[in-house]
C-alpha cells in the first residue's frame, strides 16, 4: 500500500531522494508478485501438506467457452466421485480436455473440505524428495 502511494502519488514521487525510489519501486513488483503467487500457491500447498490421496472416477464434464486475450478458450471442468459413490468437494478445472468421464484416478483432496482437489501430478515436487502427501 505504501509503495502505491509512493509510486502513484506525483508530489511524493517528485521529492523522494533516489534511494527511496528504488526500495519503493522493489516494493510494489514485490507485492504485485506476491498478490500473483498468493492466488495459486495456497491451495497446492495445502493440499499438498493435508490432502489425503483417493481413489475418484469423473462423473461429469462441464466445457465452457469464452474470450480471452488470445481469441476463444475453453475450460474445463471435471465433477468427482469416491469409488463408493459419496461425492467430493470441488471440481478439477483444466484450459484442456484432460479427463473422460468413466476416469478413474487418484486425486488428493482435502478432508475439509475447504479446497478443491487436484491429481498428484499437478502439485509441485518438493525438495525434500518426500512423495507429495505423504
Amino acid at each position: 500500500m505504501v509503495a502505491s502511494q509512493l509510486v502513484l502519488t506525483e508530489t511524493v514521487w517528485k521529492g523522494a531522494s533516489l534511494t527511496v525510489k528504488a526500495v519503493a519501486m522493489a516494493a510494489f513488483v514485490a507485492s504485485v508478485f506476491w498478490v500473483i503467487a498468493m492466488m495459486f500457491a495456497p491451495r497446492l500447498t495445502v493440499l499438498d501438506l493435508r490432502g489425503q490421496p483417493v481413489l475418484a472416477t469423473v462423473v461429469e464434464h462441464d466445457a465452457s467457452r469464452y474470450y480471452g486475450r488470445g481469441g476463444k478458450q475453453e475450460q474445463h471442468c471435471y465433477r468427482l466421485q469416491r469409488t463408493d459413490g459419496s461425492p467430493i468437494f470441488g471440481d478439477i478445472c483444466r484450459d484442456w480436455d484432460e479427463f473422460a468421464v468413466g476416469e478413474t484416478m487418484t486425486v488428493l483432496f482435502d478432508p475439509s473440505g475447504l479446497i478443491a482437489p487436484e491429481t498428484q501430478a499437478k502439485l509441485p515436487t518438493p525438495a525434500s524428495g518426500r512423495s507429495p502427501g505423504s
